[in-house]
Parts: structure tokens; sequence; C-alpha cells
């Protein structure tokens, strides 16, 4: 797209933000200076809020009255302990990040400009007016923040549809923003509770959120949504995600191959959860959870100093014994061809190539298979670029 503005309107856009900003960090320094003394920090304003969400969700249907009851009870109580409060729940106005604040207000500024006329380097291209420039727009050539705009105007113009919340954790949890993803899928629930997809994801975001740790959370929104939809991949995958990050691999594999038979060859849930898995044992530090807050191998490698080739042979060496005294072993076949592609795709795709007689279900000759297929894709990808 041609910039169409010229150099006197850009020069306005940036000069009316500064002014905004200018007047805001005034307006900060000037309240803060007047008042340098200790408020009390009164969370019930928080509840408050939260019960007024709450009759909102019950007066648009979006919210069972035996809910509503059981959770206005929850934040009364919580009100009436906030309300007794004591001291050490105090805090300074003066300690708040100055800094912090200053940044945000800097993005509030523009954006509110943005809003009202659009990108400066664009003619004619507020925030509003782009949902019709993406929608005519090929999917495929969408970019996630793109997709996230036109999820977020749903979501707005049908408040009671739980679908757009829904497809907004699962991009959340995908950039690995869990914590996002969990109020995403939590505002997906109470506009449908009985949305087996919705509980699917909601139990893996606490399953990674609890560092794998298979809690009472997990299992009840996984049991939920198999009770509702007893043949949803997404619930499976989790399943068995929860006992092979927990090194309960030959239990992990034989949970998915028996969920991964009940579909059809036609059923596309099929090779989605096919995908899933071969993605998640093909991770280099797959068994045992990390936990601790320790780096990836090869990070903590370079952040010793260690030669990175060096330690990728070392690594290609120590998994090919231990597949060599077990060859049906298929996430660490997976794995050792993930690190041998580094640096010979060829020899990677032989060594996945050679799997296939050590599989004796069809389970696992598929996830070799699609392995296989994504490998020689990758080395044409890289013939090309050479």
């Amino acid at each position: 797209m041609q910039i169409t503005a010229s150099p006197i309107e850009i020069g306005i856009f940036f000069i009316a933000a500064l002014l905004i900003l200018s007047a805001t960090i005034f307006l900060l320094f000037k309240a803060l200076a007047k008042k340098n003394e200790i408020e009390y920090k009164d969370n019930s304003t928080i509840y408050a809020a939260q019960l007024k969400d709450l009759e909102s969700d019950l007066e648009e249907g979006r919210i069972e009255t035996n809910d509503f009851a059981s959770a206005k009870n929850e934040i009364l109580k919580r009100i009436l302990r906030a309300k007794s409060g004591e001291k050490k729940d105090y805090v300074s106005s003066i300690s708040k990040p100055i800094p912090l604040l200053m940044a945000g207000l800097i993005g509030i500024s523009v954006i509110a400009i943005y809003a009202f006329i659009g990108n400066p380097m664009m003619s004619d291209m507020p925030i509003k007016s782009r949902e019709k420039e993406l929608l005519a727009r090929n999917p495929e050539t969408l970019g996630e923040n793109e997709i996230m705009l036109l999820l977020q105007s749903r979501a707005q113009e049908n408040p009671k549809d739980a679908i757009p919340h829904l497809l907004m954790g699962k991009i959340l949890a995908s950039d690995g923003r869990d914590n996002d993803a969990l109020h995403a899928f939590q505002a997906a629930l109470r506009r449908d509770g009985n949305n087996a997809e919705t509980l699917a994801e909601l139990g893996g975001t606490f399953l990674r959120l609890s560092d794998y740790q298979v809690d009472k959370e997990f299992l009840g929104a996984e049991t939920a949504a198999l009770k509702i939809e007893p043949d949803n991949s997404t619930a499976h995958f989790y399943r068995g995600l929860a006992l092979w990050k927990n090194d309960k691999k030959k239990e992990a594999m034989t949970y998915w191959s028996n969920a991964w038979a009940k579909y059809s060859n036609e059923d596309p849930r099929k090779m989605g959860l096919t995908y899933r898995i071969m993605d998640e044992i093909s991770k280099l530090d797959v068994g045992p959870k990390m936990g601790g807050g320790q780096a990836p191998p090869m990070m903590a490698a370079a952040m010793e100093g260690k030669n990175p080739q060096e330690f990728i042979q070392t690594m290609i060496e120590q998994r090919k014994a231990k597949l060599d005294a077990d060859p049906k072993d298929l996430g660490l076949r997976l794995s050792l061809a993930k690190v041998i592609a580094k640096t010979d795709n060829q020899k990677s795709l032989e060594l996945l190539t050679e799997g296939l007689k050590y599989q004796d279900t069809e389970f696992g000759r598929q996830l070799l298979g699609m392995a296989i297929a994504n490998q020689g894709q990758q080395a044409q990808t890289a013939k090309g670029q050479k």
C-alpha cells in the first residue's frame, strides 16, 4: 500500500500525539505531587465490578441461575474479606512504576488518535474500517494479529457468541500466552458451558500452567469434555500428553493409539491428532518435564560458551546409543532425526525411513510416514534456497 498522506498531515499526527502525551504526563505528576500519602488498596471495588459483570451475564442469558447464585456468593465473601483488610494491604501511591505508566500512555495516545484518523502513512485506514479490508483478503495471507482483530470485532458484535473467545484462546495458547488464553477460554465457557472443545483446551492450559502436573483442574476439564463429546480429539491429545510429559511414554502411546483408531480415515480429526502427537514427541527436550526454570539443553550449552556444533554432535551420539538399544522408541527416533536434520537432511530422512521396519502398529507407521513427508518437504525447500 502506497503512502498517500502529505508530510504536513504526518507532522500533525505526531504533534497531536505529543500534545496529548505531554498533557497526560503533566496531570499524572501533578496528582502524584499532591498525593504523597498512603492509600488503601481496596480490592472490594474490583469484586464489585465482577459482581456487576456477573449480573449482566445473567440478564443476557450467558450464565445459568444456579451458577449465578454460586458465583455471587463467592464474590460477596471476597468483598467482605476485602472490607476487613489489615494494614499490610496498604501501599504507597508514589511507589507505582512511573516509567511503565509513561510507556503505556504513549501507546494509549497513539492508539486513540489512530482510532479516529487511522494510520497517517495510509489513507482512510482507521481500526474499524480495517475489518472490511481484512475480510476481503485471502485468509492464508492474514497474520496472527489481524486474525485476532477480526475475532475481537466478532466478539463485540455478538456478545453471547462463545466461538470468537475460543479461537482467540487457541491463538494465544499457540503463542505461549497461557495466562491470557486461560481468560479467553473462561470467557467462552461463560457463554457456552457445554462446549467440549473449550473445556478440552481449558484443561490443556491448566496442564501447561502447572508444569504438566496432573491436578484436579486438568482432570475435571478433560473429563467434562469427554463426557459431552467422547471422541473429542483435543481432550484425547492432552490426556496422552499428561502421560508423556510425566515419563510414561508407553502408556501415552497406547492411549493415543486407541484414541486415533476410533476415527475413520476420512475424519479430519484423525490427521489433526496425528500431527499434534508427532509434533509433540519429536521435541528435542522429550521425556520427563524439565521444571525448575531450566533452559533447554542447547540454550544452556550456548550460555556456558560451548561450541554449538560439538554440542549437536554429542546429542546425536547419545541419542544414537539409546536408539540402538531400543529401535522401536518412536519418540527417540523422531527427536534424533530432528537433531540430525540441523546438519544433514538426507541422513535424517534415512533414519526415519529405517524406522518403519521397527513399527508393528498402523499408528506408529502413520506417525513416521507424516514425519518422513515433512522432512522430505523441508529437504526440497533447503535445496531450492541454495
